[in-house]
């Protein structure tokens, strides 16, 4: 999706990088939202009169535990694990081609040289969108996620650290006042987050029937309640 929305965004010619970036980022935010969210929705509200509320619910948190518990962990095993595992394979490619030269050891002019480039941190800052997302839109379902996404980000951290210092090439230090427009796009999904819990808590789950004993002719009224006083708050 990244490389659809660049090909688009190629074909607009914005006069400044910071439009080009900008357009970028909402072009793979809306690709990237469909791609990541929409079976999940498709899970929490879909009409299936085979499915009954608390089917769906556990659903959604199956759902949300694989993404935010095991997909996260196999993605942080591959970033610790692949640079190494590149590096190797780059030095004993590098070996072979020196193989018959006379002996010399690398300096360490060499071995930054051998590193692989570091582009930019648009797929650091797209990760944790998408994962910001899985966290809010759906806490209702899943109210363990933002200690998951907590303990990733932990972890995340010192894995993103080490790949910049010691398996990628240094990098050209550039000036910014801010994210630019991963702030806006943080925005748009925390205010769609209060739609979207306030739709599982109503239309989804079947804790208001169940416990309060709210009755189904009243769940549109309680829906606009929850996200109006929500929205009041924030």
């Amino acid at each position: 999706y990244v490389e659809v929305a660049k090909f688009l965004n190629d074909r607009e010619f914005y006069r400044t990088d910071t439009e080009y970036t900008n357009a970028l980022i909402l072009k793979t935010f809306v690709f990237q939202f469909v791609n990541s969210y929409l079976p999940l929705f498709y899970l929490a509200f879909w009409p299936d009169k085979r499915q009954t509320g608390p089917m769906r619910m556990r659903q959604l948190f199956i759902q949300l535990i694989s993404i935010l518990a095991i997909k996260q962990f196999i993605g942080n095993i591959k970033e610790v694990f692949l640079p190494v595992v590149m590096k190797r394979v780059r030095g004993w490619l590098d070996k072979r081609r020196r193989k018959g030269r006379k002996a010399t050891s690398p300096t360490f002019l060499d071995r930054e040289y051998d590193l692989a480039p570091y582009a930019s941190p648009f797929d650091d800052y797209l990760e944790m969108v998408i994962q910001f997302g899985y966290t809010t839109l759906f806490a209702a379902a899943f109210p363990p996620g933002a200690f998951l996404a907590l303990i990733n980000n932990l972890f995340e951290i010192r894995v993103d650290a080490t790949a910049l210092v010691g398996s990628s090439n240094r990098l050209v230090a550039k000036g910014a006042a801010n994210i630019g427009t991963w702030q806006l796009v943080l925005e748009i999904v925390a205010f769609l987050s209060i739609f979207s819990n306030a739709a599982v808590v109503c239309f989804t789950s079947t804790s208001l029937r169940d416990h309060y004993h709210v009755h189904s002719s009243m769940l549109l009224t309680v829906f606009v309640l929850i996200e109006h006083g929500l929205i009041i708050l924030v």
